[in-house]
Parts: structure tokens; C-alpha cells; sequence
């Protein structure tokens, strides 16, 4: 790994590392993942890994494997002022068993950068066209292909996108204090929500643009927890549940689910 630069994050909050899974199930080059034929079979192999018992779970966790892309770039950015090369070409798709669920890594083959311009129009000028780059030649195309190849809507992916990045924020600045890292993210967020929805994603509303909802939090009393933007879809899979931050349960359901974590957690 590039020692000039401290990845940490990367791998803890984006699943992703120079030096890859140690024992990964299931291994792609990350540029296949456009091939429907790929795509397919990673998704019947993701199906298997989940224990899924519908292909909406196996879609949801490669939506959230694309998001880490992004998310990724936006860390190295606040926390390096860099942008990261993850070309597809640089990278490998892996799943790791986990228990009886399964994660997804990705393994940089190269660790690669472009310096970013600082705080000024020129930077946001620069970012605006290579965050559009990204999401319009890489990210998009992969969502879509998953999309199609599960049969189900984008929207399933893109939704999580939301308050996955608000919760990304949240874990960044608990982690790396510097005054400089909150305004780089702060900045680079606003370009990103600022980009145009049906030109660079295909979809109506740009998938960054969330409004947060909270919920009590059952585990720490007089905090709260972030509702998902969307369902991950974990209830998919053999013995899986609701989240108790899913934002398809009703107030009584979460009432519920909360008495029932507060009686484990004890």
C-alpha cells in the first residue's frame, strides 16, 4: 500500500484495500461486472452467499458494493485532497462469507491519484466534471446492468445512496477531527448534490439530495439513529428481519422493534 496516504477509511466504512480479502468466495474483475453474462452469474453466486430467497437482497448488495465507489472517492477527496483512480480496470470485485451472511470488498490493484485544486471555483469546476465522469461511465452503467440483470428498478440502488452518504459524513468526522476534512467533504457533497439528476444519473431527482429522518436510538438512551433512505432488503433472505431503521416500518413496528433491541441489549 501507498504509505503517503492513510486508507483506513476506505476499508473500514467502503469495504475496499490495496491489499484485498484474505479469503474471498467469490472473485471478479470489477470490469466485467458490464457484461451481463457477469453480472448475472456474480448476482446467482451473491444469491447463494446471502441465503437470498428473492433477487431484490442480491440487487440491493451490489447497489451498495457500486456505492462504496463513490463514497470512496468523496473520503480520499475530504481526507487527502486527491482524487482516487478506481477505474474498473484497477479493480476486483470479491465477496467474503461472513458468518452466515457474506460481504463485499474490493481490492485496488494500484493505488493511483490525481491532486484536487483547493477550495476555490477551479476546484469545484474540476470536480463537477470528474464526478460526472464517474457516475455517468462507471457508476450508472454498473447499477444498470445489476438492475437488468436482476430485474428490478435502478431505484433500488440508487435510493440507498441518500442517507448511506449522510451516515459516511457522520463516521468520517467522528474519525478524522481536522476543521479541513469537514469543509472538503462539506464543499464536495454540495457539487455532488448539485449535479444535474436526469443528465448524470438517469433518474429524475439527484440521489444525493436527502432529507434525514431519526429515530430514537434503542442502544445509547437520549441519541438517535439515522432511517435509511431505503430498504436493504435484508429481510430477502432466509430467518432475515427489518431493520430497525428500515424506512418501511410503521411507528408501531418501530416501537416494537426498539422494546425488542432494548431487551437484548440488556
Amino acid at each position: 500500500m501507498d504509505h503517503s496516504m492513510d486508507l483506513s477509511l476506505l476499508e473500514s466504512f467502503c469495504s475496499m484495500s490495496a491489499s484485498g480479502a484474505a479469503n474471498p468466495a467469490y472473485s471478479i474483475p470489477a470490469a466485467d461486472l458490464l457484461l451481463p453474462e457477469r453480472m448475472e452469474q456474480t448476482l446467482i453466486r451473491s444469491n447463494e452467499l446471502l441465503k437470498a430467497t428473492s433477487p431484490e437482497l442480491p440487487a440491493s448488495f451490489m447497489g451498495l458494493s457500486i456505492y462504496n465507489l463513490g463514497a470512496a472517492v468523496q473520503l480520499v477527496l475530504a481526507q487527502h485532497n486527491r482524487l482516487l483512480d478506481l477505474s474498473l480496470s484497477n479493480l476486483t470485485f470479491q465477496i467474503v462469507p461472513y458468518g452466515n451472511y457474506a460481504l463485499a470488498h474490493s481490492h485496488i490493484h494500484e493505488i493511483r491519484w490525481t491532486d484536487v485544486p483547493d477550495l476555490n471555483e477551479q476546484r469545484e469546476a474540476f470536480l463537477k466534471r470528474e464526478l460526472t465522469a464517474l457516475y455517468k461511465t462507471v457508476i450508472g452503467p454498473l447499477i444498470r446492468t445489476a438492475a437488468q440483470c436482476a430485474g428490478v428498478m435502478p431505484s433500488l440502488m440508487w435510493n440507498q445512496f441518500g442517507s448511506r452518504t449522510l451516515s459516511m459524513r457522520e463516521y468520517l468526522l467522528q474519525r478524522d477531527t481536522r476543521p479541513i476534512v469537514r469543509e472538503r467533504f462539506d464543499h464536495d457533497y454540495k457539487v455532488l448534490t448539485e449535479l444535474d439528476g436526469p443528465d448524470v444519473f438517469e433518474r429524475r431527482r439527484n440521489p444525493y439530495v436527502h432529507r434525514p429522518r431519526y429515530a430514537a436510538s434503542p442502544y445509547e438512551p437520549g441519541k438517535e439513529v439515522l432511517i435509511r433512505s431505503s430498504c436493504c432488503m435484508y429481510y430477502c433472505r432466509v430467518d432475515g428481519e427489518y431493520c430497525y431503521t428500515c424506512p418501511k416500518l410503521t411507528a408501531e413496528q418501530r416501537n416494537a422493534k426498539f422494546d425488542e433491541l432494548q431487551k437484548k441489549a440488556t
